[in-house]
């Protein structure tokens, strides 16, 4: 019975901590990638498409999604 409670409240702490950094706000200055750069790699490595949405930050893992706002 305890591990089933201690298992419940692990999982009740950890999607708590989860729900908190997806409800993250930062607001900061937002620069674009120039068309010139089209076709070139990524710091990730991907290749840069200028008609698909692609952004760069310093502490954000590749891959992360986001959502821009005005």
């Amino acid at each position: 019975m305890r591990t089933s409670l201690y298992t419940f409240l692990t999982v009740v702490f950890i999607s708590c901590l989860s729900s908190f950094v997806l409800l993250q706000e930062e607001i900061g200055k937002a620069s674009y990638y120039a068309d010139s750069l089209h076709g070139r790699k990524t710091a990730s490595g991907e290749i840069y498409d200028k008609t698909k949405f692609t952004c760069a930050h310093k502490t954000l893992a590749f891959g992360t999604i986001i959502r821009v706002t005005r």
